[in-house]
C-alpha cells in the first residue's frame, strides 16, 4: 500500500495551541470538540487540552486516570511496559468493572524495536467443555437471551493467565509481580469517584431490570438499593480479596482454590456450564500479527480469531484504491468510506472465526488484488444495498463494551493490549465472596447463524459455537512502525465499532496526515454492513449529511460523540512520546 500526503497548513487550536491539518479538516474537528466540551469542558471537568500528554522517555495512554498513575510509577521504578501492562491491567478493571476486568480476556500485542518483532498473545476466553452448537435455541428454534446475561452466557476467563505469561515472559525482573497487583486491591478497597460513563453504564443496566435479576451485582451497583450515581464513591472490598489472593499466588490464585470454587459455584447457581475443569484447562495461545505496509508504515494488528487486524488492513487496502486526495469533510470521502466498510463487514459475517476450528483466508482477505475486487462493486454516485452486497471471494487459502491501553517505555518496547467481559458489567453475575464481575463472552458466538448478537453483529459457520472455541472478537490492538522504530500504538473498546474506530485514526494519521489529538478527536462515521444504516457522531455539517442521504445513505445520527473511545501514543522521531486519550469515555495520559 501506498499513502498519498494532502496538503498541510498550520492552525491555532484553542486560541493557544499550534496542531497541523488538512485545510479543510478544522472547521469538523471543532465543531466534535464544541459539542464534546460545551462551555469548555466535559462531563468529567476536563478540557481538550487535558487528553494529550508529552514526555521524553515513557508514556501510557487509558481509559482511566487512577490505572494509567499506577501504570506510569511502574515505569518511573524501572519497570518496562510488559510490566505496566500488568499493573494497568488490574487496576483497569477494578475501575472499569462495567467494561472489563479478571473476569474476562484480552489480546495483546508486544513489539519490541531492538528485534523488530511483534507477539501477539491470546488470552480471550474459551467456551466450556459442555457448549454445544444451540445451546441459546428454544424449542422453536428462536435464539434467546441466556447467551446475553446470566450463568449460562460465561466463558472461560483468560485475563489472569495472559498476565501472568506475559510477566514471566516479558517482565523486566525490576519489579514483582506482588508489587504489580497489590496497588489495584488497594483501589478496590479503597474504592473511587463513579465517573460519569460508569453511572451511564449502572442506568442503563438497572432500567433493563438486570440489577433486580442479579443481586450480586445490585449489591455493589445500587448499596442500601439506592444506584450509585456519577461522584458517588464505588467500593469493592472482596475484589480486594481476590487481588491479594492473586497476588500472593499468581494466576493459582485465580484458577484455583477458593476464588475458583466461588466462579464456578455463582455459574452452576444461575444455570451455568462452567466448572473447575474448564478453568484447569485454559490454554493460551501465541499468535502471528496481521502485517502490511502502507507506504512507509508497517501496520501490525490482531488476527483472527479477531476479525479487527484482516478488515482494518482489508480497509486500508480499498481506501488507497479509493481515496487519494479527496477531503476529509467532503460527502465523496465519507460515501467511499461507508461502502468501504459495508464491504470489509459482510464478509466478517463469512470468514472470520477461531483458526483452531475453521480455516480464515487471512492472506486472501488482506491482499490488494482482493481489495481491488471489491473496490469495482462500488458506486461513487449512489450507495449500495447491504441486502444486495454478499461477501466477497477472497483468493485461496495460503497460510460495546471494552478497554484498551498503549505503553511505550524508554527501551524500545510497546504494549497495545484490549480487554473485555463483553457488554456492560458482563454477564450482571457477580461471583458474591471474589467481587468479580463474570463475562457475557458467550454472546460473540453466532447462537444461530445469521441472527445478530448485542451490537448487531452478524455471524455464520465461521462462528458456530463448539466446545473450547474461542468467540470471533473485533478487538485491533495495533502497533505502527516506520523502518523498524515504534511510531503509533492504539486501539480502541466499542463492539463492533472497534474496528472502524482504530481505521479511522490510522487514516487521518497516515494518509490525512492529522496530528495524533485531532485524528482522534474527529468526528466518525460507522457502517457494518447490517443493520443497513450510517452511524454519525455530531459535527458534520448539514450538508455533508444531506449529501450522504442524497447517495441513499440511510443516516443515525448520534446525540453524543460516543462511536469508540481511542487511546493511543505516538513516537517522535527524537524519541519523545505524545500520548492522547480519547475524550469519549474521559480517557487519561501521562508520561515521565
Amino acid at each position: 500500500m501506498k499513502s498519498f500526503p494532502t496538503l498541510l497548513i498550520l492552525l491555532f487550536f484553542g486560541g493557544c495551541h499550534l496542531f497541523q491539518r488538512t485545510p479543510t479538516t478544522a472547521p469538523v474537528i471543532d465543531r466534535v470538540i464544541q459539542a464534546r466540551f460545551p462551555g469548555g469542558r466535559d462531563e468529567f471537568n476536563r478540557t481538550p487540552e487535558s487528553y494529550e500528554a508529552r514526555a521524553a522517555h515513557g508514556m501510557i495512554s487509558s481509559e482511566g486516570e487512577p490505572a494509567t498513575e499506577i501504570a506510569l510509577d511502574v515505569l518511573k521504578r524501572g519497570g518496562n511496559a510488559v510490566d505496566a501492562a500488568v499493573a494497568l491491567s488490574f487496576a483497569i478493571g477494578v475501575y472499569r468493572p462495567h467494561s472489563t476486568g479478571i473476569g474476562g480476556g484480552g489480546f495483546m500485542i508486544v513489539y519490541d524495536e531492538r528485534s523488530a518483532k511483534a507477539e501477539v498473545l491470546d488470552m480471550r476466553e474459551r467456551a466450556p467443555l459442555r457448549s454445544s452448537r444451540d445451546m441459546y435455541l428454544d424449542k422453536s428454534g428462536d435464539v434467546t437471551d441466556k447467551s446475553r446475561w446470566g450463568g449460562l452466557a460465561v466463558a472461560t476467563p483468560g485475563l489472569v493467565a495472559g498476565l501472568w505469561e506475559a510477566f514471566q515472559k516479558r517482565g523486566s525482573g525490576k519489579i514483582t509481580w506482588k508489587e504489580l497487583v497489590l496497588p489495584s486491591a488497594k483501589l478496590a478497597r479503597e474504592g473511587f469517584a463513579v465517573d460519569p460513563d460508569m453511572a451511564e453504564a449502572i442506568e442503563w443496566t438497572a432500567d433493563k431490570g438486570l440489577l433486580e435479576k442479579f443481586p450480586s451485582a445490585k449489591k455493589l451497583l445500587a448499596p442500601n438499593g439506592k444506584l450509585l450515581k456519577q461522584g458517588d464513591l464505588y467500593q469493592n472490598p472482596n475484589l480486594a480479596k481476590t487481588l491479594e489472593t492473586i497476588a500472593e499466588k499468581g494466576k493459582d490464585g485465580f484458577y484455583k482454590g477458593w476464588v475458583a470454587q466461588d466462579i464456578v459455584a455463582a455459574v452452576k447457581k444461575d444455570g451455568g456450564i462452567l466448572e473447575q475443569k474448564d478453568l484447569d484447562r485454559y490454554e493460551l495461545r501465541y499468535l502471528d500479527p496481521v502485517k502490511a505496509d502502507f507506504g512507509e508504515f508497517t501496520v501490525l494488528s490482531m488476527p483472527p480469531p479477531s476479525s479487527g487486524g484482516v478488515h482494518i488492513v482489508e480497509m486500508l487496502n480499498m481506501a488507497e484504491t479509493l481515496i487519494r486526495d479527496i477531503d476529509l469533510e467532503s460527502v465523496s470521502n465519507w460515501h467511499l468510506k461507508a461502502e468501504i466498510m459495508r464491504r470489509a463487514f459482510a464478509d466478517r459475517s463469512k470468514y472470520l472465526g477461531d483458526p483452531s476450528f475453521f480455516k480464515v483466508p487471512v492472506s486472501g482477505l488482506t491482499s490488494e488484488e482482493y481489495a481491488q475486487q471489491l473496490t469495482k462493486g462500488i458506486d461513487r454516485s449512489k450507495a449500495s444495498k447491504s441486502v444486495e452486497v454478499q461477501p466477497g471471494q477472497p483468493a485461496p487459502y495460503e497460510k460495546i463494551h471494552t478497554t484498551h491501553f498503549s505503553i511505550v517505555d524508554d527501551n524500545g518496547l510497546a504494549v497495545a493490549s484490549t480487554q473485555t467481559i463483553n457488554y456492560l458489567f458482563g454477564a450482571v453475575l457477580v461471583a458474591g465472596a471474589s467481587g468479580v464481575f463474570l463475562n457475557d463472552e458467550m454472546d460473540d458466538f453466532s447462537a444461530k447463524p445469521g441472527a445478530p448478537n448485542l451490537f448487531g453483529l452478524v455471524g455464520g459457520e465461521a462462528n458456530a459455537i463448539a466446545p473450547l472455541k474461542t468467540p470471533l472478537s473485533s478487538m485491533s490492538p495495533t502497533v505502527v512502525t516506520k523502518e523498524g522504530k515504534i511510531y503509533l500504538v492504539l486501539g480502541s473498546p466499542g463492539g463492533s465499532k472497534i474496528i472502524t474506530s482504530v481505521w479511522n485514526v490510522l487514516f487521518n494519521v497516515l494518509h490525512h496526515k492529522l496530528t495524533l489529538r485531532d485524528a482522534i478527536f474527529a468526528p466518525r462515521m460507522h457502517h457494518q454492513w447490517l443493520p443497513d444504516k450510517l452511524v454519525t457522531e455530531p459535527g458534520w455539517e448539514t450538508a455533508t449529511l444531506q449529501g450522504l442521504r442524497d447517495k441513499g445513505h440511510e443516516i443515525e445520527e448520534l446525540k453524543t460523540p460516543s462511536l469508540g473511545s481511542v487511546t493511543a501514543v505516538m513516537v517522535e522521531p527524537g524519541g519523545g512520546k505524545i500520548g492522547v486519550a480519547d475524550p469519549r469515555r474521559g480517557g487519561a495520559a501521562a508520561g515521565y
